[in-house]
């Protein structure tokens, strides 16, 4: 709540505003995102006297200064051999055959016909030469 205090002058008023209000009635709130206190693309909400940092993926804490390690919830799949985590991110590291940030996405190896006959067939994370 705003306490502001008011002097009582001749003829008029003035009041002198605290801290997050302005104005000659100290009605304003001051806006504490107008300079954005939020990191690594965080949004800034202005609340009543305050403010609150929605955080982008990747980030956390009051100001969203704190990176998450994506790598602690195990997010790769299908036998990838590791897992990095970035400054707001993480990739996996795939062993042949998978691609995509979780290694989740079968490569069609017989794009580029490896096999010496005629015919290739793509299998999950690998082929088959007939």
């Amino acid at each position: 709540m705003n306490a502001a205090a008011c002097v009582n002058n001749e003829g008029s008023f003035t009041c002198t505003c605290v801290n997050g209000w302005e104005g000659s009635l100290c009605d304003q709130d001051v806006g504490e995102c107008q300079y954005n206190p939020c990191q690594n693309g965080g949004k800034c909400l202005t609340t009543i006297n305050s403010y609150a940092c929605i955080c982008a993926y990747g980030w956390d804490g009051a100001h969203c200064e704190q990176d998450i390690n994506e790598c602690l919830t195990r997010p790769c799949s299908n036998g990838a051999s590791s897992c990095t985590n970035l400054q707001g991110s993480f990739i996996c590291h795939s062993k042949s055959g998978w691609e995509g940030p979780t290694c989740a996405i079968d490569i069609d190896e017989c794009i580029n016909n490896p096999c010496e006959g005629p015919s290739c067939t793509n299998t999950q994370g690998s082929f088959e030469c007939h």
